[in-house]
């Protein structure tokens, strides 16, 4: 087959091979430049451009968990726990909020942290968590594509991606992701920190991403998007207890490129090109006899 290739490419012009490789170079530019698929995400700067109206949720005082509720109309899922602890103690001094387009911090969303009264006999346990998801609805993972997550993050200082996963902060992509639940997480930041990377934006704003390929085979279900704070067995600190104020969530896929398509694409314009040479060719001799 090698050497068939290259008695071939031996009987090619020159002029032929360089418009077939810069036909091929373009191709592979453009299949990747079209490639990439923005995923809406309903809400994605958390604002009230769709008419969503701001909501809050906040642990109760004395509770020790609160169930998947939509917070306000924004398309937006969250649940919150005080402790994951073995022993539940009633939680009067910590309770995490989910709170989105607040009156006071319009256009975004915000994982608070209330501390109330003081830590007490929390410390020691485990971190309270807040999750704030959202199901996409009709979109499932698909098979040998990347994808890329990223929230914009404000933790009020700034943050490297070692102490926000210290802290159980993080986002992820989940499968079977619903209304009523988050689904199973497939890739998110706390599992696999190598995938995180953070970028400054301005001030104390960081853009957190993260960045995965999908293999052959996929779960099935609805895709889901979640940021998470708390997550983890975090012993209960002060220093982790971090109001996180997010903003502009977006997901990206990006299949991987055709490259043996484009192969033969590539040789299907080299042949063509050499007929129409060879045509060409044999007009001019019986245009000049």
């Amino acid at each position: 087959m090698k050497i068939f290739f290259y008695k071939l490419m031996e009987r090619v012009p020159l002029f032929v091979k360089v418009n077939a490789a810069a036909v091929a170079v373009a191709l592979v530019s453009l299949s990747q430049a079209e490639a990439q698929l923005l995923i809406p995400i309903d809400n994605g700067s958390f604002t009230t451009g769709s008419g969503e109206m701001a909501g809050e949720l906040t642990l109760l005082t004395g509770s020790s968990s609160m169930g998947p509720q939509q917070v306000g109309t924004s398309g937006w899922y969250g649940l919150a726990n005080s402790t994951t602890a073995t022993v539940i103690v009633p939680v009067a001094g910590i309770r995490p909020g989910i709170t989105v387009n607040s009156a006071g911090a319009p256009g975004v969303a915000s994982i608070d942290y209330d501390l109330g009264a003081s830590l007490g006999g929390l410390v020691g346990l485990e971190t309270p968590e807040a999750t704030l998801w959202q199901p996409l609805v009709g979109q499932s993972l698909l098979a040998n594509t990347t994808y890329t997550f990223s929230v914009d993050v404000n933790a009020g200082s700034l943050l490297d991606v070692s102490a926000l996963s210290s802290r159980g902060f993080g986002i992820g992509l989940t499968t079977g992701s619903s209304a009523t639940g988050i689904g199973t997480y497939f890739a998110d930041s706390l599992s696999s920190p190598g995938l995180l990377d953070i970028s400054l934006l301005s001030g104390t704003d960081q853009r957190l991403s993260l960045t995965f390929t999908t293999g052959a085979s996929v779960p099935l279900g609805d895709l889901g998007v979640a940021i998470f704070a708390g997550r983890g067995s975090q012993a209960l600190e002060l220093s982790l207890l971090t109001n996180y104020t997010i903003d502009n969530a977006q997901l990206s896929a990006v299949p991987e490129p055709h490259v043996f398509i484009l192969i033969g694409f590539g040789l299907l314009v080299i042949l063509k090109g050499h007929r129409l040479a060879r045509a060409f060719s044999s007009k001019r001799e019986d245009a000049l006899a």
